[in-house]
């Protein structure tokens, strides 16, 4: 049978068209180097990074998806020797989760819907190879060998509003093999943290209780903490209005915040004694940029001076920030161990340290 040479010539164009169609997040990376790179998860473990790809960056547009596998590649533009080594991965997807600029600092409060285990399981993490790949040439990319093979198919229905890809990176000791995965990076306009002030004394003079808070913006949970300095100390945290004259307690104790919502917890097991609080989220409203969040802490500690038990904090006053002022097609919260005092288990660490927009580009099988 012989093929009209006017379908043959609507068959390589059609062929044509389908070969120049993108298979990478973000769209369009195939052959074309990222402008950035990464390295929690990929360079560190224990580490944790989740990375939200808006809708935007999807090569397949607004239609559904099956996605069998996920492969990454070496940054192509670092020149140093790059370290084979093999990591041990979970990895989760969902979808219609938090966008990429507007990211929470809880790792669990970015996932959306179907949040499903695809490499790993319950019972153990998948191991995962990063080759020793070599920079390739200039104006070339390097090959995706970094395989993640999904355990089962994760259906990405229409009309998606973003993808979701929660890599964890487990050890019981921190690694920091040299390799950084190609990553797209495009600046989401300037990045307003939030600001913290601190005032005030606290009792006992020593040992110092450093209080603080994770960057918060509208749409993202507020966090604070107090590093007590004593292990299992019992710790009681309150937000509210700043006094406009400090109450003294006595035995120079001070209360410098009124209280209006408070929570209990204890310190953590460690020299530090550190205590973390949730607050919820601040209302994904405009108006709560450069609103302020006054709080102190109590720490229980026989011995202490107020009522013979007690120790209070400074006071901390928080400016809430905007976060990133544009929309981006990428971004991430992660955490990774530096040192072996930092090393935390990727399955229950509660929050991110940073927040950036970038992601690395993957190709999508």
């Amino acid at each position: 049978m012989r093929i009209p040479a006017i379908l043959f010539a609507c068959l390589l164009s059609a062929s044509a068209g389908l070969s120049q169609v993108s298979s990478t997040l973000p769209k369009g990376k195939d052959s074309t180097e990222g402008t950035g790179s990464g390295w929690a998860t990929w360079r560190y473990a224990p580490a944790r990074a989740v990375y939200s790809y808006n809708a935007t960056a999807f090569p397949w547009g607004a239609s559904p998806k099956v996605i069998r596998a996920v492969s990454a590649r070496r940054d192509g533009l670092i020149t140093t020797t790059f370290v084979k080594n093999t990591k041990k991965i979970r990895l989760f997807v969902s979808y219609d989760g938090n966008d990429p600029w507007a990211l929470d600092v809880r790792f669990e409060g970015n996932h959306g819907k179907m949040r499903t285990m695809v490499l790993g399981t319950a019972a153990a993490p998948a191991s995962v190879l990063y080759p020793a790949d070599p920079k390739p040439p200039v104006g070339k990319t390097a090959p995706f060998t970094v395989s993640f093979p999904f355990s089962r198919p994760f259906l990405l229905p229409a009309k998606a509003r973003n993808l979701i890809f929660d890599f964890r990176a487990y050890g019981t000791v921190a690694t920091r093999d040299y390799w950084y995965v190609d990553s797209e990076f495009k600046s989401g306009g300037a990045l307003t943290r939030g600001s913290l002030v601190r005032a005030g004394a606290q009792c006992p003079t020593t040992p110092l209780m450093t209080i603080s808070n994770y960057v918060a913006w509208p749409n993202a949970t507020f966090i604070n903490y107090v590093v007590t300095r004593v292990a299992k100390a019992p710790v009681v945290a309150w937000i509210g209005a700043p006094l406009a004259t400090p109450i003294p307690l006595g035995k120079g104790c001070t209360l410098y915040v009124r209280p209006l919502v408070l929570l209990t917890g204890t310190a953590d097991n460690s020299t530090l004694g550190r205590a973390t609080f949730s607050w919820g989220k601040i209302p994904n409203q405009a108006s709560f940029i450069g609103k302020k969040i006054a709080y102190q802490f109590a720490v229980v500690k026989a011995g202490y001076p107020f009522l013979g038990a007690v120790g209070v904090t400074q006071w901390g006053d928080y400016t809430i920030g905007s976060g990133y002022a544009n929309k981006v097609d990428q971004g991430t919260v992660y955490k990774y161990a530096l040192s072996s005092s930092s090393l935390f288990d990727p399955d229950r660490v509660a929050n991110a340290d940073y927040l950036s927009t970038r992601a690395p580009v993957l190709l999508v099988r």
